[in-house]
């Protein structure tokens, strides 16, 4: 082997390593961005706590949520920056829930298929929300995105 082949292979692998690191960098590094105020949120009439942040790294989308107040509706809601991809694979998640005031319970949630909505449950048999009182539900998941 001679040297400018060396040579030539050493600057491939160098070449690979930068792409490696910036490979590596994008895909660590996820912001947390407020979402609460451009969000289309169904199911409170005012809020105490409106929190939704989502953070994307490559299609994967992490979304935390902290949502209380008063309810108006007995479907609850919320729409996210990206759609979820479509595959037909439904993406199922908990959180905690408290419904007019009740007790805190285990509840779930979906992300609607080839849609940004997501929707909320009051426990986990699923169900509708009591349309007054207080609503509360908090809590994080992630998705794939198209």
């Amino acid at each position: 082997m001679s040297e400018i082949d060396i040579l030539d292979k050493l600057n491939v692998l160098e070449r690979r390593i930068n792409e490696l690191q910036r490979m590596e960098h994008t895909s660590t590094v996820a912001r947390w961005t407020d979402y609460s105020a451009t969000s289309t949120i169904v199911g409170w009439s005012s809020f105490t706590t409106k929190k939704i942040y989502y953070a994307r790294i490559g299609n994967l989308v992490f979304v935390g949520i902290d949502l209380a107040g008063t309810s108006n509706f007995i479907h609850t809601t919320f729409t996210t920056p990206y759609n979820a991809y479509g595959s037909g694979l439904v993406t199922r998640f908990i959180y905690r829930a408290r419904d007019n005031s009740g007790s805190y319970v285990i509840a779930f949630g979906a992300v609607t298929i080839s849609s940004d909505i997501v929707n909320l449950y009051p426990d986990l048999s699923g169900g509708n929300w009591i349309n007054n009182g207080t609503k509360e539900c908090a809590g994080q998941f992630w998705y794939w995105c198209a």
